[in-house]
């Protein structure tokens, strides 16, 4: 039996790739597959209903338990979770498990469970930063992260990069590379000008969107905000659009209020077919402080879209070097925005390129036969 074990409260671009593993290797490939997650996090229950519905043998496991904040710490003592896990491994008689790690920290009760279980076990990881925090902190963080990384017997993660952090964080390990995929034919292409009706988006201004959940620690919402303020005589006629809800949402919107922003950032929220926000923008921004490949990265590439981003992980493996600036650096980034119409800068055979990279090696099949190769094959 071939399980899945995600705990997250949240639903991100990972758990998209997961739900995407699974419904190859179920729909696909058909294999027997279980799924072990939070019963609170709805949205993977629906996804994995859906894959049901497709034809997919998957036997739904929710538990009452799900990651937290220094979790990696928290799984130290949590021995009644993990007997528990422990148990329903042994019910079901799994004999993979691919534990679905945001990071080394998350989900590192299903590691250890599985472990135990005599599973063989496979993290699925798109990042291996360095940890944060003042000295002492570091220290305990790097001493304890030491003991998920061996316990894997593989590692499963989504760019070169990564993979060289993996290997740095823990040497010798089996690690394969599966580059993430869309759904093609999910990514529609709409008209630009009713788009920008139906957006309230003037067809004069020149839009730049940042897409995605809104957390200040990963995304850098609020320095992007920052930076607009800093530079608000000098904006012509740039507008941000802001797409995404997440828990600092309120803070962001009272951010702009402050800074008098109000009629220069749009709020748009999420939607499952964001078409209309990619047809109606003139370039996205990916401001983060980390990243592993985001998924809006590649669907701006496959819309042939100018993609302004932070200088490191995905975006630094794959977006042209002219189009990065440095990460925290307000003069780079808002050059860059100003810029974003440039065809010296974002010339449009490099924009064709980047459409024919996302067809070539970033499909969802090319994913799911990837994925499958990492498990079974590789």
């Amino acid at each position: 039996m071939l399980v899945f074990y995600d705990d997250s409260e949240d639903f991100g671009g990972h758990e998209a790739m997961t739900l995407a593993a699974v419904r190859h290797l179920a729909v696909v490939e058909k294999k027997d597959v279980a799924f072990i997650f939070f019963s609170g996090n709805l949205k993977i229950a629906a996804e994995l209903n859906f894959i049901k519905k497709q034809g997919g043998e998957i036997n739904l496991i929710p538990i009452d338990y799900h990651s937290r904040r220094l979790q990696s710490v928290r799984t130290l003592f949590s021995f009644a979770t993990i007997f528990k896990i422990f148990r329903i491994l042994k019910k079901i008689r799994a004999n993979v498990v691919i534990v679905a790690q945001g990071r080394i920290e998350s989900c590192t009760v299903g590691l250890v469970a599985a472990k135990l279980a005599g599973c063989r076990t496979v993290s699925y990881i798109p990042m291996a930063h360095q940890v944060d925090g003042n000295y002492f902190s570091k220290i305990v963080k790097i001493l304890i992260n030491s003991i998920y990384y061996n316990l894997a017997d593989k590692f499963i993660t989504i760019s070169e990069l990564m993979k060289n952090e993996l290997l740095m964080r823990a040497p010798g390990q089996d690690v394969s590379i599966v580059r993430n995929g869309l759904d093609l034919n999910n990514l529609v292409h709409q008209e630009k000008v009713k788009s920008r009706t139906k957006l309230g988006i003037s067809e004069h201004d020149y839009v730049i969107a940042i897409i995605g959940r809104v957390s200040f620690k990963q995304k850098a919402h609020d320095f992007l905000v920052e930076t607009l303020s800093r530079f608000k005589e000098d904006l012509g006629l740039l507008r941000l659009m802001v797409v995404g809800d997440g828990p600092d949402l309120s803070k962001l919107k009272e951010l702009v209020i402050s800074y008098g922003l109000e009629d220069r950032i749009i709020f748009c929220s999420w939607s499952n077919d964001l078409s209309p926000v990619y047809a109606a923008v003139d370039a996205l921004v990916i401001p983060s402080w980390y990243e592993g490949v985001p998924l809006v990265m590649l669907e701006g590439m496959y819309y042939e879209l100018p993609i302004v981003a932070t200088r490191l992980d995905g975006m630094l493996e794959i977006l042209p070097e002219k189009w990065l600036f440095s990460a925290g650096n307000s003069e780079e980034l808002f050059s860059l925005l100003r810029n974003a119409s440039n065809e010296n800068i974002f010339d449009k055979n490099t924009l064709t390129e980047n459409r024919n990279l996302i067809l070539r090696d970033y499909s969802l099949p090319v994913f799911g036969a990837s994925f499958t190769d990492a498990i079974y094959y590789s």
